[in-house]
């Protein structure tokens, strides 16, 4: 699990992979071959799929890009809404007026409740500026940005113990011959 989060999306089909207990390898069975592996040369394979460190493995193009992103932040498009109020139909506006009654099923809390005294609140308006938002939550001591720590460095479980790797040590021409 832990070599699979550091993967976008998995490089093989499970369906088509099988691991032989009598013979003690992995056979995978692609488009045209089948590819019998030893187990350590198998997550060899397929550690050549996980990142390296500070590796871009995901590029964005278009609307999601750095270029595009700063060119409307630049305009001062970047946080405008794509619907505006008076474009939303009758019923995408009785769906956000139902906010409240869907945080109240999913999350058993009623939104609308006053965290201090208890009473019932009503909303008044929807706050949608980002210096007004700003300047509440500050006010409110909600907006302290915390700093955090630097992150916890990780170990390999082959860092730790010196015998992990067995004696086996597949030749190149296990990574070159074509099975």
């Amino acid at each position: 699990e832990k070599v699979a989060s550091y993967l976008i999306r998995s490089p093989i089909s499970l369906e088509r992979l099988s691991y032989n207990d009598q013979n003690a390898n992995v056979t995978y069975q692609g488009k045209r071959d089948v590819y019998n592996f030893h187990p350590l040369t198998f997550l060899a394979q397929l550690s050549l799929h996980i990142a390296n460190h500070g590796e871009q493995m995901v590029r964005y193009y278009g609307w999601y890009s750095n270029k595009k992103r700063g060119m409307r932040k630049k305009v001062g498009t970047i946080n405008k809404p794509l619907a505006l109020q008076e474009d939303l139909t009758d019923y995408q506006k009785s769906c956000r007026k139902r906010w409240a009654a869907l945080i109240r099923k999913i999350y058993e809390v009623d939104p609308l409740i006053c965290p201090k005294c208890g009473a019932m609140m009503k909303i008044v308006s929807a706050i949608e500026d980002d210096i007004a938002i700003h300047k509440i939550l500050s006010h409110l001591g909600l907006l302290n940005s915390r700093n955090r720590s630097p992150p916890q460095v990780i170990t390999t479980p082959w860092e730790k113990e010196s015998n992990y790797f067995s004696d086996y040590i597949p030749d190149i021409e296990v990574y070159c011959r074509d099975i």
